[in-house]
């Protein structure tokens, strides 16, 4: 009778614990993954970074200095909290949806919004940033591209009723930024600010040859110049204003307007140099000298892209 009565205690004990764990468990945190985002390009609306794919769209809407436009340090990245003030929202429609959804100063009729999950604060945003430069090896055009990398880590969704947990969440990979170095100078006389150095300048791009250690050769033939720390190549790309030669030339560098969008130093390469005798304007001996870059490796922090040769031109002296 003992034994029996034991046996309908210890059902009774899982029964109970059973509803209890049910209980425990039914308490709106569940730990899904239920977005079906996989690495979708990060596209940008105003202040509003978003990821779609068809029915479903991830909105962030985080302040824009995260987003620095420079390396991060690997393993260090940029981490960003999530506040009362910060949106991130996963939305569900019930048609496929673009950018339209979101961009438009009037909503549009539809696609409609079946669900929406609001983030909580609390949360973090996890950022790399990366800088790509990419040679084109026929025009030496070189593309710099700045690239962040976007997680979600420890956020928690809500929608007033269910929450959804991510550990880890890829959010995408968000381009800011693309600079263009031409390398796209005209045909026409290199020009000096004082004897050792020459420069081309095409209005926003400026490329700098300074020679402190070294003169122009005064005879005809072949010269090679060896970059270093004193001898070298700088490439600097600005916007807001028209460089000038009073501009390029002066102890300090452009101010307002001017802002220096890239500045790339070589170092390393050789430059080559070949002077002819010519019968100048005036029609007075002159020399004219035909100048080559090779094996030119530009840096800037633990940056670098590299031009096998680029032709800078010439530079006549009279």
């Amino acid at each position: 009778m003992l034994h029996k009565f034991n046996d309908k205690m210890k059902k009774l004990i899982v029964l109970v614990t059973s509803l209890f764990l049910l209980q425990s468990c039914d308490d709106g945190d569940l730990i899904l993954e239920t977005f079906n985002f996989n690495n979708e390009t990060v596209q940008k609306c105003n202040n509003l970074l978003f990821v779609t794919k068809e029915k479903e769209i991830l909105i962030l809407n985080i302040p824009s200095s995260n987003f620095l436009e420079e390396p991060t340090v690997e393993g260090s990245p940029r981490i960003y909290t999530l506040t009362n003030s910060d949106e991130l929202i996963y939305r569900l429609y019930n048609e496929n949806v673009n950018s339209t959804a979101i961009c438009s100063e009037i909503p549009p009729v539809s696609p409609i919004a079946l669900e929406e999950y609001k983030a909580l604060p609390g949360g973090q945003i996890q950022i790399i940033t990366t800088v790509l430069p990419s040679v084109d090896e026929t025009t030496k055009t070189t593309t710099i591209n700045y690239i962040h990398q976007i997680k979600l880590i420890n956020v928690q969704f809500t929608n007033g009723e269910k929450n959804l947990i991510y550990e880890e969440f890829l959010f995408g990979n968000y381009k800011s930024k693309t600079n263009t170095l031409s390398f796209n100078f005209s045909s026409n006389n290199g020009v000096q600010c004082n004897s050792n150095n020459l420069y081309k300048n095409s209005n926003t791009q400026l490329i700098f040859f300074d020679f402190p250690n070294n003169t122009l050769p005064t005879s005809a033939g072949t010269t090679l110049i060896n970059l270093d720390s004193t001898n070298k190549i700088t490439y600097k790309m600005f916007s807001g204003g028209t460089l000038t030669n009073v501009l390029i030339c002066s102890a300090t560098p452009p101010d307002s307007p001017f802002i220096l969008e890239e500045e790339w130093i070589a170092t390393n390469g050789t430059v080559e140099i070949t002077t002819t005798e010519i019968t100048g304007s005036n029609n007075l001996p002159a020399l004219k000298y035909e100048i080559k870059f090779l094996n030119i490796t530009y840096e800037k922090d633990n940056l670098n892209f590299t031009h096998d040769t680029f032709d800078f031109g010439s530079f006549v002296t009279n």
